[in-house]
């Protein structure tokens, strides 16, 4: 092997007896590509072994065991394609760079007691690795523990940032301990089916598509949490139970198809944008004391809402609460209103008469609101036999009506 200034240059053949690579004590660094496509090694012991630099144990795939006591920093596409490593021992880690561990598949457990940052694209499809704990360890970049499908465990006590796309497939995942995570960006927890419960005691903030088809997940709870970004909670089929007692915003387009929703605790809630809460069949009633603004396209076809109440709100965008079949009560601020939730309008319903088996309801749709004024248009919604037609008179909305039902 070749060495200088305590720096591993090139190693040969020879240097690999009976399947291990024994580094002297007086190798501190391992240079970049040094160690590559060595298919008869087995085992790496360096006992002085501080940084690993990049590119080493590349496709080295029958090593099953890395040992280095004193190693603290690891670059960037290291143990790449390393499919027999088992076991890793670095107890002094500190640092992780990019793209290392690259499908590891039979690595099962990593230990890293003093691992304090991980770098981007780590551990991908390590699909043995059943648990990670890392006691001291503070950020998380992007794309780490993408289908792991056998992680079921991942603890980060101290852990305050992820960065975006990690834990994606992570199809085995039921405990995530992170309890002074404050912030979390995008596309996480993509598809874990097994994660069932998740308190996250200190976050504040979440960014895009977290969340997305977490099948099994029955109950979110973030008391710190006050913003949320776009496309959150997308076909959580299981979940029952949202609670965020200081959540202030949510952006658009989150909720989608939460079908088993029927508890949202979100008391401080100002703001809701565009898209949100479509298709949540369970959820029946709907309480926000402090929202002030709600957008467009919200509660669309939540089958059992009967009752929403925001009793500050003062601004309400166009086609609100479409198709929510059950909705019978509504306040809007200082308005409380009997309506009816009907061809795709909203209707405040004021009086209603049955006509040859008919239903007629007199009243106002109701279009928009804007600094407390509500915009209604006067209208007639006549029912029969599940149709609905609305029309400026009982004549015209009859007419609409017959022709609903001759078209079906």
């Amino acid at each position: 092997m070749e060495i200088q200034y305590g720096i591993l240059k090139k190693i040969d053949s020879g240097d690999i007896q009976d399947g291990v690579l024994y580094l002297p004590k007086s190798i501190l660094s391992i240079g970049e590509a040094v160690i590559q496509n060595q298919p008869e090694l087995v085992e790496v012991v360096a006992p002085g072994l501080m940084a690993l630099k990049s590119k080493n144990c590349y496709q080295c795939q029958a090593l099953t065991r890395f040992v280095a006591p004193l190693l603290e920093t690891i670059g960037n596409d290291n143990f790449y394609e390393c499919s027999a490593l088992t076991n890793f021992v670095a107890p002094l880690l500190e640092t992780i760079g990019n793209r290392n561990f690259y499908e590891c598949s039979a690595l099962t457990d990593f230990e890293a007691p003093r691992l304090k940052t991980i770098g981007t694209y780590n551990f991908y499809k390590c699909n043995a690795l059943t648990g990670f704990e890392s006691p001291m360890l503070m950020s998380v970049e992007h794309h780490i523990f993408r289908e792991c499908n056998a992680l079921i465990h991942f603890s980060a006590p101290v852990l305050t940032t992820i960065g975006s796309d990690n834990f994606g497939f992570c199809k085995a995942l039921i405990s995530f301990e992170a309890p002074m995570l404050i912030s979390m960006r995008n596309d996480n927890f993509y598809s874990c089916d097994a994660l069932t419960d998740l308190v996250i005691p200190m976050l504040m903030d979440m960014g895009i598509k977290n969340f997305y088809e977490c099948d099994a997940l029955i109950h979110f709870e973030a008391p710190t949490l006050r913003d949320m970004s776009d496309f959150n909670f997308w076909y959580c089929d299981a979940l029952t139970s949202f609670k965020t007692p200081e959540l202030k915003w949510i952006r658009d387009d989150n909720f989608k198809k939460c079908r088993a929703l029927t508890h949202f605790e979100a008391p401080m809630l100002k703001t809701i944008g565009d898209f949100n809460f479509r298709y949540c069949y369970a959820l029946t009633h709907f309480e926000v004391p402090e929202l002030v603004f709600l957008g467009d396209d919200n509660f669309i076809k939540c089958d059992a809402l009967a009752r929403f109440g925001a009793p500050e709100l003062i601004t309400i965008g166009n086609y609100n609460f479409r198709a929510c079949d059950a909705l019978t009560t509504v306040q809007f601020g200082t308005h409380n209103y009997t309506v009816k939730s009907a061809d795709g309008l909203l209707t405040i319903i004021e009086n209603t008469k049955i006509l040859n088996k008919i239903q007629i309801y007199t009243g106002f749709i109701f279009n928009e609101c804007n600094e407390g004024i509500p915009d209604l248009t006067e209208t007639v919604l006549v029912e029969k036999d599940g149709f609905f037609a609305h029309g400026e008179t009982v004549e015209t909305a009859m007419e609409a009506l017959e022709l609903k039902i001759a078209i079906q």
